[in-house]
């Protein structure tokens, strides 16, 4: 699809689709980890250097990233960038 061209009907409803699956397993993950890892800490132990709580922080920036990519391909109409972040997350979600 060249740039400024209209994608399909079909294959925007699936791009949708596709962005808010994504978004929603990003914010379930991210509300996981926040309940599971971040009861009960203080501010302080934020800034210990290799200390959980930094490792959960800086998981937690990592989702946040993934979500933004997640919005651009949604602005960009990339099917393909969203199924990757779909291919990355599914396995979270399966047991």
């Amino acid at each position: 699809m060249l740039p400024g061209e209209k994608a399909p009907q079909v294959q925007i409803s699936h791009i949708a689709s596709l962005y808010q699956e994504n978004k929603q397993q990003v914010e379930t993950l991210t509300r996981s980890v926040k309940s599971q890892y971040l009861q009960g800490t203080s501010a302080k132990e934020i800034f210990v250097a290799d200390s959980a709580v930094q490792r959960v922080y800086a998981s937690l920036t990592k989702l946040e990233q993934l979500d933004m990519v997640n919005q651009q391909y949604l602005k960009d109409n990339n099917v393909t960038g969203l199924q990757n972040i779909h291919i990355i997350l599914e396995p979270l979600f399966t047991s």
